[in-house]
């Protein structure tokens, strides 16, 4: 039986991964240009860890510098393919404090999802110029620090073990949010420290495996956050 937590008034964070892409209509980003400027923004903003040969064994996890430069600030974009999806699918999230804002493509229309600093959930699609508000008391601060919103680092349980193959090292945690089990796997460029994919396994799922690559982390920009004007869509929660 899957387990179900989050409230129902949001989706599970499985679906927002699959259904989703990146793109802020202010700033005129999307999931392609995304990744054309991966090379560039790998290159300037990423944890630059020394070349020494690592231990799997030892106490140094290139996880903790990882979540140590990007942890509560971030844009990720990648590319995701799951169990049910094999194709993959472009992916884009935004952290900075409690501030949250992802974008998703479900049925060829653009969906956005904002927390806003009071905690309020906006729920937008442009498609039909509606949204749905949903207030920080009906959804809890569990919400905003789930999985959901927080993809890379909210569901981070203790270290299980570590291999090094072909200059790129993967480490394996427990998956540990609000009673999912699980691992979480993160892989590393072995010299340069660079994050290059996220695997995730859960029966908790729907989906049981999901993994995110051509991941490039860079910083967040305020303007993706504020909220669009709304005046001319028609609120339907």
């Amino acid at each position: 039986m899957k387990k179900t937590r989050i409230p129902a008034a949001v989706t599970a964070f499985i679906m927002m991964f699959m259904m989703s892409s990146c793109g802020n209509s202010s700033s005129g980003s999307d999931g392609s240009s995304g990744a054309a400027e991966s090379s560039q923004a790998q290159s300037s903003d990423v944890s630059k860890a020394p070349a020494v040969e690592y231990d799997i064994n030892g106490d140094i996890r290139l996880f903790n510098s990882f979540k140590e430069k990007y942890d509560g600030n971030y844009k990720l974009t990648g590319t995701l393919t799951t169990n049910e999806n094999t194709g993959g699918s472009a992916v884009c999230f935004e952290v900075k404090g409690d501030l949250r804002l992802n974008s998703a493509v479900v049925d060829g229309m653009m969906t956005k999802r904002y927390i806003t600093a009071e905690g309020d959930l906006y729920v937008i699609s442009e498609g039909t110029t509606t949204y749905k508000k949903f207030n920080h008391d009906e959804i809890g601060n569990t919400v905003y620090k789930s999985p959901s919103y927080d993809p890379v680092f909210s569901g981070t349980g203790v270290f299980s073990s570590a291999s090094v193959d072909g200059g790129e090292v993967t480490e394996e945690y427990a998956l540990n949010f609000d009673g999912m089990e699980g691992t979480i796997k993160y892989t590393f460029d072995a010299a340069s420290g660079d994050i290059r994919k996220i695997v995730i396994d859960s029966t908790d799922m729907n989906n049981t495996h999901e993994e995110v690559t051509d991941i490039v982390m860079s910083e967040p920009a305020d303007a993706d956050f504020e909220l669009p004007d709304l005046s001319g869509y028609t609120r339907n929660d």
